[in-house]
């Protein structure tokens, strides 16, 4: 199955009409608002239409239609750099993040931070002795920001505090039956741990800014044939999820990563505003 199911449609991009009023010629007659893209981002509505696309890795693109003075975002104010974060990797705009600790206040050292971040994987599995040469493998395999998580509980934790979990290509893999803690950190015999996973992973989190904090995220549920009967169903309600029972299609779904991160953060490092030297 293609690696990029799970994301969103791209709704098409209309730019915001600047009123004539409020906007400078250029020479060739195209309206410019004078206050530049600070203005353009002061529109609510507009900045949620670029927030809210799934796949907005070609935001420089979008921007410039809204406005010609691209080049006034270098050593811009702090505000803008966060509606820059937030265009290009939607998850930051979550209510959530407010809380995360980055070890830095500047939106632009964010922005870079998310920019140059390698591919994450969550794994949740109570038992992962069962999973230990697949992990190591995908460790050999240069995948290190690998993180493993007991339960949903833990892994919902994590994903919610830690700023690597806005990676624009974050996949999550999951068992299906857990023995783990529930909310009151009791152990119970889940039989639906995966499936209630899923389900709060594409939106049913309390999110206000959008339809569900890693709706645009991969998942994969690695479990035992036994569960394939009761989890099926789910991929008809998310097409962002893939059930498998196989090791050798698990390590092809996750080894797209890189190929997937390089290609989303492309357009930001050939922008010269926004890199004028491109990382290596």
């Amino acid at each position: 199955e293609n690696a990029e199911q799970g994301r969103k449609q791209e709704p098409d991009f209309v730019p915001a009409p600047h009123p004539e009023s409020d906007a400078e010629k250029d020479q060739d007659g195209t309206a410019t608002d004078s206050n530049g893209i600070q203005a353009v981002l002061g529109s609510r509505d507009l900045f949620l239409k670029i927030a809210g696309m799934a796949r907005s890795a070609a935001v420089v693109a979008r921007l410039q239609c809204v406005c010609r003075a691209w080049k006034e975002i270098a050593g811009s104010s702090d505000e803008l750099w966060n509606h820059i974060t937030v265009a290009t990797f939607p998850r930051a705009g979550q209510p959530f993040v407010e809380g995360m600790n980055w070890g830095t206040t500047s939106w632009k050292q964010r922005f870079r931070m998310l920019s140059e971040m390698k591919p994450v994987l969550v794994w949740v599995d109570d038992r992962p002795e069962g999973c230990e040469s697949l992990m190591d493998s995908i460790r050999r395999a240069g995948h290190h920001n690998l993180y493993h998580f007991f339960s949903t509980r833990q892994a919902k934790k994590w994903l919610t505090s830690n700023y690597e979990a806005l990676c624009p290509t974050l996949k999550i893999i999951t068992d299906n039956h857990r023995d783990e803690e529930d909310e009151a950190g009791e152990m119970q015999s889940n039989y639906d741990a995966g499936k209630e996973l899923v389900t709060w992973l594409n939106g049913h989190n309390g999110s206000t800014f959008d339809d569900g904090a890693f709706s645009d995220c991969q998942i994969l549920m690695f479990c035992g044939r036994g569960s394939l009967p009761f989890v099926s169903v789910l991929k008809t309600e998310y097409s962002n999820l893939k059930i498998t029972i196989s090791g050798e299609v698990l390590m092809s779904w996750v080894e797209k990563s890189f190929e997937e991160i390089a290609a989303y953060r492309a357009p930001i490092f050939h922008d010269p505003i926004l890199y004028p030297q491109a990382p290596e």
